[in-house]
């Protein structure tokens, strides 16, 4: 959330993409729906990240949360096969603290967005020294869930096989490790570091209350506040560039935070993104 406040690009995203919306339990948008966020790159392709949210995935065949969580990211590969291919939608999966099996499919992910197929990515994994036996024995279980999802949403594994769907799947995976409890929280403090720089005092308590705000309304599921500045929460100084509002975005069911209004043309892919008004300073 502090990154859309305060424009900051968000690593599922790219580094050159500004944030634009965020909409919760989109359901109706992605199969993977906790989080979708979008935002435009400089030439003003909107890109995606469907961002899934789980305390301690094991990703075992034998583990029914693991393989219906796989069968969402699956449902996105088909349904946004395009944008998947052309990087312009990509998935995301974020976990609560250190997590060794999320640590390794992190590792195989690396290596799949570092090659062009499957079978380079299958090489790449035996070849030695590149992985452990942990990571090798990671996929292994890996293939098996991917499997057993691609079954369980109805995937046809005739065209692509179980092993093809695991790179497909680990080349647009982004995985995060989210450490905001326990013995380190520093990811909340940078959120406060972030939120500091947009609040009228420009002080840690003044961003952290702000945090906590935004943390106790989205807890409250859907129940989003009116814009910055307001009399809802009148802490922030100035409306951040992107995003300026929560709106409720069109054919979608769920509330979403939306920057300023974009003329028609210039959304289009290859040429600037410009908007039809600025937020005032």
């Amino acid at each position: 959330m502090s990154h859309l406040l305060t424009g900051d690009p968000l690593t599922e995203l790219g580094d050159d993409v500004t944030p634009h919306e965020v909409a919760f339990q989109a359901s109706d948008v992605s199969a993977v729906d906790d989080f979708v966020v979008t935002g435009f790159a400089p030439d003003g392709t909107e890109r995606t990240v469907s961002i899934g949210v789980r305390r301690d995935p094991s990703f075992v065949p034998s583990d029914t949360a693991s393989v219906e969580l796989i069968g969402s990211y699956l449902r996105v590969l088909r349904d946004q096969a395009p944008r998947v291919a052309s990087g312009r939608w990509q998935l995301g999966l974020t976990v609560a603290g250190s997590n060794a099996q999320v640590k390794e499919i992190a590792d195989l992910a690396t290596i799949a967005r570092d090659v062009a197929d499957e079978r380079a990515f299958r090489s790449a994994v035996a070849f030695p020294g590149r992985t452990n036996q942990a990571n090798r024995r990671r996929l292994e279980y890996l293939d098996e869930v991917v499997a057993a999802a691609a079954h369980h949403v109805g995937i046809d594994t005739a065209s692509a096989d179980g092993t093809e769907l695991t790179w497909r799947l680990l080349s647009a995976l982004t995985v995060r490790e989210l450490r905001m409890e326990g013995v380190d929280q520093s990811d909340r403090t940078h959120a406060v570091a972030r939120l500091r720089h947009v609040t009228s005092a420009g002080t840690a308590e003044a961003a952290d209350a702000h945090r906590r705000f935004r943390s106790t309304t989205g807890a409250r599921g859907k129940r989003l506040r009116p814009p910055p500045r307001t009399a809802a929460h009148p802490c922030l100084r100035r409306r951040p560039r992107l995003p300026t509002r929560w709106t409720t975005a069109p054919n979608r069911s769920g509330p979403s935070w939306s920057g300023p209004s974009w003329s028609g043309p210039n959304r289009s892919p290859g040429r600037s993104a410009t908007p039809t008004s600025r937020p005032r300073p």
